[in-house]
């Protein structure tokens, strides 16, 4: 009696084992498709960008009727022949329709003959350890999906070198290679949280060279949502000069300020530009703007971009070698009009 029980009792083991596996195997078949509908909805609504005929970067679908977001870093000039390659649409030549250079986003339009899959742009703060994801096609690379993590918790600015452009941006931790510019990183609802920007270098000790550092940055969903709305360009008011944290500085360049010195270092001043116009000159320190003092570049540039184009900006500021400092008005032009006017003819 003794052994019928104990042979019962394994035999209910045993059942309960094989559907224990049976469901983990049921959950795990579960979470692949799910992960790769997931997938499959990025990648129909994700185009590659081209410019002048060649592959550019990354962007998607932002509407059924062809509009496509992406970045404006490699959009040379208004005029640039541009196109969009994806397998909802096929290879079609597209408009710009407008840009945000304070945020690095642009709008592009192509001639849709059917209803074009699209992605959606959540209107969510991001929060810091959001996991986030993009398909993209990185180093020429087609239809990859990547993911991120969200690094900042609040946004913060970085510096376009070779656009000479401060952007308003988020930051990710992630490997972001050429060719996912442009790529729209989303929530794991598959809607668009941001648009990839550049990523931080880290210069490798000893030699020129640079190795990606793993940090990347992206534009918020308010830009995307006004350049999607509006389909006009922003205009970005700029001081028109590089700005750096004093105590960033080499130490023989702080020691030319009183000891306690706080404030932002003024570089490579835009001939013609605000600050130029304005009498503010390379290594000049602004210490405070409308009364308020600045410490961190994202205070400076928060009340900068807190204002419109030809507003004044009052600024209080000292020169290194206890030279005369003080006060100076300057009215800010805008990123957009510069680039339209410098790049009309092209």
């Amino acid at each position: 009696m003794v052994g019928n029980k104990m042979r019962f009792s394994r035999k209910i083991m045993f059942s309960v084992l094989i559907l224990l596996v049976c469901l983990q195997g049921c959950r795990s078949s579960q979470v692949a498709e799910s992960g790769s509908v997931f997938c499959d909805k990025l990648a129909r609504a994700s185009v590659e960008v081209l410019a002048d005929g060649r592959m550019a970067g990354s962007g998607a679908f932002v509407s059924s009727d062809g509009y496509v977001l992406t970045a404006a870093h490699f959009i040379t000039s208004p005029g640039m022949k541009l196109g969009v390659l994806s397998s909802a649409s096929g290879r079609k030549t597209a408009e710009l329709v407008a840009v945000d250079k304070g945020h690095d986003l642009a709008l592009l339009k192509i001639e849709a003959e059917r209803k074009l899959p699209y992605l959606s742009v959540c209107k969510q703060d991001l929060q810091a350890g959001q996991t986030v994801f993009v398909v993209g096609s990185p180093l020429n690379r087609h239809g990859l999906l990547l993911q991120g993590t969200i690094a900042s918790r609040q946004a913060d600015y970085e510096y376009l070198t070779d656009q000479a452009t401060y952007l308003r941006i988020w930051y990710i931790t992630t490997m972001a290679p050429r060719g996912l510019s442009g790529g729209n990183w989303v929530n794991a609802d598959g809607e668009i949280v941001g648009v990839q920007s550049g990523w931080i270098n880290e210069q490798i000790a000893g030699t020129s060279g640079h190795v990606n550092s793993g940090i990347a940055f992206i534009a918020g969903h308010e830009a995307i949502c006004r350049l999607i709305d509006t389909k006009e360009h922003a205009d970005t008011p700029s001081i028109g000069g590089v700005l750096e944290e004093l105590w960033t500085q080499a130490p023989g360049f702080q020691g030319r300020f009183k000891k306690g010195t706080e404030g932002i270092v003024i570089h490579q001043v835009r001939t013609g530009g605000p600050l130029d116009k304005a009498g503010l000159a390379h290594e000049d320190v602004i210490v405070a703007a409308e009364s308020k003092k600045v410490r961190y570049r994202r205070e400076l540039l928060d009340i900068i971009r807190g204002k419109k184009v030809g507003e004044t900006l009052r600024v209080r500021y000292v020169r290194p070698d206890n030279k005369d400092g003080g006060e100076k008005a300057v009215v800010l032009d805008s990123l957009e009009q510069n680039w339209l006017k410098e790049n009309s003819s092209k």
